[in-house]
């Protein structure tokens, strides 16, 4: 038998592998050999069985990667014909899915989600296994498989590369949703990929069976030759000169292009004229098609061309259009642009881009308003920085001024009052609502639920709680007042539909709904000045869903003065939001909101006052201003003292902060008396919160160097009875992991080094999925490595306090964490002989702690131990 010739390498196989590694970012090239030498089906179905899992559901979830595997096996075999004896390009296949797959496990957050996407992807390839054997490999053929494989190891490539890039699980959660994207975009391509490859596979059977299929071979050749040909039919031009004032939209524009597929490609060409195909023989363009009415005039019976409109009916889009999209206004960076372009300002400095940038956003990136503004500055010459105060005066009028620049008769106030003048009924109450919210993100949830919530009831929004009626009002609305996003039912408003329904209230009305809107906002937020109820982790959540609100709600009151009639809801309402900021370390907007609420409580004998300078004390306390706290504590004792009996809770709530502020003030007799008698109170009553005073005493006993009574008195905390890690973190309660936190210390102190890390690292790992990059983030980062110093693990620890110097230095409140953590890094450091690098924290360290105490107030201390005992008193003692 004649010996076949060896058939030659398609040159793209290698630029296939470069890709890989260019996509990996690996300069290590031992690192891709080890991929490639660890790359066979057998190495990975053995490798599956031995990873470690830490359930049941997560093994079933392996199982189902066989089908997976079998797929790729089908690739990976015509792969293997097309490339002959060579098995580094399998390999990279079988070994990426490998290591994919050792990362995912080893995170114990994703590895569903992984082999979901796995799964997927083999679905999306082509039956590849029935041409291995009965197919020849020609060019054309190996040039559409190499473009799938391509596609497939470059992916895999990614994936590594996310995981490598985002180590721990907050990185990754950030990270996920552009790797989802990117994901989604890869399997768009490879399904496009895969069909030309099938297209191949058919034309080379074709070409065996010529008797069979000779005219269909040579149809198929001239239908490749023509379109390899340039497209010279001539096109139609349209007697109208580009806009000049035409800017951006580059993806409406391509969005365009792929729906009408014009065959000339430049910009200005496709502004000009409209493409003409065999099937696409004319282009209608309706503009403002709104009125479904007039469409059977203008509609075409004659199917062989395209239709162009612009409409903002969303029935229209969904009834008549084959595909359509949303055009959003600009964004502020997009915005800032074409504003500096119609304002003149050809060489725009810094404070030019800013002020370009804040009048953007206060317009709401709208093309009309940026125009009709742009054409204003220009016009009179006003200078950017000036405009928006100019603008907050005189909003009416130059909102109806028009600049004479173009043609068109709107301005931004006809705009805007012809779509008004049309409202009525449920419909204008809703927008009316919607004008007092946040504009960016409403949920439907809060306009469902909280009316019926609210202090008092208003039938007129009755229909809001009524499923149906509210999507009818919704409905007379949507695409000409607000937007709605279908999968999460949030709705948005334009900002400037916002100021023209305030412009149009009078003044009896605004302050209705402003109060309205108030009572409906305090259904998010726990009432926490009538019951001693503890941390609120429960609601955050539904918090996090109303704070977007309350915050425009207190911008409003800050713009219309006279808005605010009912200042005790209003001020009962910041209470109940700023205990939340508080739990979420949010202090500075928390700091703030607190003084708001206590100017607007006018009865200083109440509960809900006590409660709001008692969490204003809870503030100063964290923020290591022990002397304020304690005035605070103080004088809410002596309000709730005046009102209530001595057993009631409020009572022991008031003893134990007091005597957590003694705790840190180092008046450690005063402490233990108060929580003695918060104790008592609590037993008395059987509290609930027996188990915070018990953890508070105990961090006390641990401060008097009573580490073992310390112990004691953590475990006669009834929720801590097990006793186990998961005892403290299943439940989700931040405090608990302040239990932790403190059971690690005690353990530290006893000398059980190990067993104090493995209790302060799951407490980091669960304060860093939980609160994210705050302050007690930084304590617990700080905890661990100095547990890791004394250890000799002296690389880590200096990882962690290079991570808690960065954090704590992103926080306004994060000097003293900040001070701290580079005064223990110059100490590693000078341990590891890195003297220069030592000298420069230590320098840090000390600049930060004058700035803190003040030069005057900082002396050089004589000892190592002075030195850090100096640096812990910069924070607190305990940060629950």
């Amino acid at each position: 038998m004649e010996k076949q010739p060896e058939r030659q390498v398609f040159p793209f196989w290698d630029k296939a592998l470069v890709r890989f590694q260019e996509e990996l970012e690996e300069d290590d090239a031992d690192e891709y050999q080890t991929i490639l030498e660890a790359g066979t089906l057998e190495q990975l179905v053995e490798h599956i069985k031995c990873i470690d899992v830490p359930n049941g559901r997560e093994r079933a979830v392996l199982s189902r990667l066989d089908p997976t595997l079998k797929f790729l096996n089908d690739f990976s075999a015509i792969v293997a014909v097309s490339f002959g004896a060579d098995t580094k390009m399998t390999a990279l296949v079988w070994a990426s899915i490998r290591l994919i797959l050792s990362l995912a496990s080893s995170t114990n957050d994703n590895l569903q989600e992984i082999v979901d996407i796995l799964e997927e992807l083999s679905l999306t390839l082509t039956r590849f296994r029935q041409y291995e054997k009965t197919l020849p490999i020609d060019n054309d053929f190996e040039s559409a498989l190499v473009d799938v494989y391509t596609e497939v190891i470059c992916f895999y490539a990614r994936t590594i590369r996310f995981y490598r890039s985002n180590p721990n699980g907050l990185l990754r959660r950030n990270g996920w949703p552009a790797f989802h994207v990117d994901f989604k975009k890869t399997i768009q391509r490879i399904k496009r990929l895969s069909s030309l490859v099938e297209t191949e596979a058919e034309a080379t059977r074709m070409k065996m069976e010529q008797n069979t299929y000779a005219e269909v071979v040579d149809l198929m050749k001239k239908m490749k030759a023509d379109k390899a040909q340039k497209y010279d039919e001539s096109c139609y031009h349209v007697p109208l000169t580009v806009n000049p004032r035409f800017w951006g939209r580059s993806k409406v524009m391509q969005k365009i292009t792929e729906a009408l597929k014009p065959e000339v490609q430049s910009e200005e060409q496709r502004r000009h004229h409209g493409g003409r195909s065999e099937d696409k023989k004319w282009l209608l363009v309706l503009d403002n098609a709104d009125d479904a009415a007039v469409f059977k005039h203008v509609w075409p019976l004659h199917f062989a061309g395209s239709i162009l409109l612009t409409t903002r009916n969303p029935n229209i889009a969904f009834n008549f259009a084959k595909d359509f999209f949303h055009v959003e206004p600009f964004d502020d960076t997009e915005g800032s642009q074409l504003l500096l372009k119609l304002s003149g300002v050809e060489k725009p400095n810094e404070s030019d881009q800013g002020a370009a940038q804040a009048i953007s956003h206060t317009l709401g990136g709208l093309p009309l308003a940026l125009d009709q503004i742009g054409g204003f500055i220009q016009q009179r010459r006003i200078a950017l920085r000036d405009f928006l105060r100019l603008y907050k005066r005189n909003v009416d009028k130059i909102d109806a001024k028009k600049t004479g620049i173009t043609d068109d008769e709107h301005t931004i106030s006809t705009v805007l009052e012809v779509s008004l003048n049309n409202l009525a009924g449920q419909s204008q109450i809703l927008l009316e609502v919607l004008a007092f919210m946040n504009p960016e993100k409403i949920d439907e949830v809060i306009l469902r639920e909280a009316p019926l919530a609210a202090p008092t009831f208003e039938a007129k929004f009755a229909f809001l709680t009524d499923e149906i009626d509210l999507l009818d009002a919704e409905g007379l609305l949507q695409g000409t007042m607000i937007n709605k996003t279908g999968e999460a039912s949030f709705l948005s408003v334009h900002r400037l539909l916002q100021a023209a329904v305030m412009r149009r209230l009078s003044p009896q009305a605004k302050v209705g709904y402003f109060n309205a809107v108030i009572g409906f906002l305090c259904w998010g937020f726990p009432d926490t000045f009538s019951k001693d109820i503890g941390h609120q982790h429960q609601s955050w959540e539904r918090c996090e869903m109303c704070l977007p609100h309350v915050d425009h709600i207190v911008k409003l009151q800050e713009l219309y003065s006279n808005v605010l009639s009912d200042t005790e809801t209003f001020a009962q309402l910041l209470l109940r939001c700023c205990w939340y900021l508080y739990e979420r370390e949010i202090y500075a907007i928390a700091r703030s909101w607190i003084k708001v609420a206590l100017n607007n409580f006018h009865d200083r004998s109440t509960l809900a006052f006590a409660s709001a300078i008692e969490l204003q004390g809870l503030i100063e306390m964290d923020l290591n201003n022990q002397t304020s706290a304690l005035d605070s504590f103080i004088c809410v004792l002596n309000i709730r003292t005046a009102l209530l009996g001595p057993d009631d809770a409020f009572i022991a709530a008031s003893l134990t902060t007091l005597g957590i502020v003694h705790t840190e003030l180092g008046n450690l007799a005063e402490a233990y008396s108060y929580h003695e008698k918060a104790i008592d109170i609590r037993l008395r009553t059987n509290s609930d919160r027996i188990g915070n005073s018990y953890s508070n005493m105990s961090s006390l006993l641990l401060r008097m160097d009573k580490a073992d009574e310390a112990e004691k008195m953590l475990k006669r905390c009834p929720s801590l009875k097990n006793f186990t890690d998961d005892t403290f973190l299943n439940t989700g309660n931040p405090r608990f992991s302040g239990d932790m936190v403190l059971l690690a210390r005690i353990r530290q102190r006893q000398g059980h080094d190990y067993e104090a890390l493995r209790l302060a690292t799951k407490a980091l790992g669960f304060r860093q999925k939980l609160l994210g990059d705050r302050l007690k983030t930084c304590d617990s980062l700080y905890q661990v490595a100095e547990l890791l110093r004394k250890r000799g693990d002296f690389a880590f620890s200096i990882n962690l306090l290079n991570e808690c110097i960065a954090i704590s230095g992103s926080l306004v409140e994060g000097e003293g964490q900040q001070a701290r953590a580079m005064y223990k890094l110059s100490l590693v450091l000078r341990e590891q002989d890195r003297i220069k690098q030592s000298e420069d924290a230590l320098e840090k360290a000390t600049s930060l702690r004058k700035r803190i105490r003040g030069a005057e107030n900082v002396h050089e201390t004589k000892s190592e131990a002075e030195a850090e005992k100096e640096y812990d008193r910069l924070n607190l003692w305990m940060l629950w």
